[in-house]
């Protein structure tokens, strides 16, 4: 049977699964860094959703005048929601 309290030498057990590979600093702006950029995806995915069916809601709409000027008002405030994401 293996003996399990032999020498195991400073530089093996410093080395083990790359215990000192990486410092915590380092692994903790990794992690937030991704943790920004999945936001950032989302958000991304959310705001082409929203886009997409407003431009389905205005084309379905009828053309009565009343709709027209509702039609106008989602217009101009796509327009605006474009330009700030632009």
């Amino acid at each position: 049977m293996a003996d399990t309290t032999r020498f195991v030498p400073e530089h093996r057990r410093q080395t083990y699964k790359g215990k000192n590979l990486f410092k915590g600093d380092e692994l903790r702006r990794r992690r937030e860094e991704q943790q920004v950029e999945i936001r950032k995806q989302k958000k991304d995915e959310n705001l082409a959703k929203r886009r997409n069916l407003t431009a389905v809601d205005m084309s379905m709409e009828s053309d009565t005048d009343e709709d027209a000027t509702v039609t106008d008002d989602k217009v101009l405030k796509f327009i605006d929601l474009m330009c700030i994401y632009a």
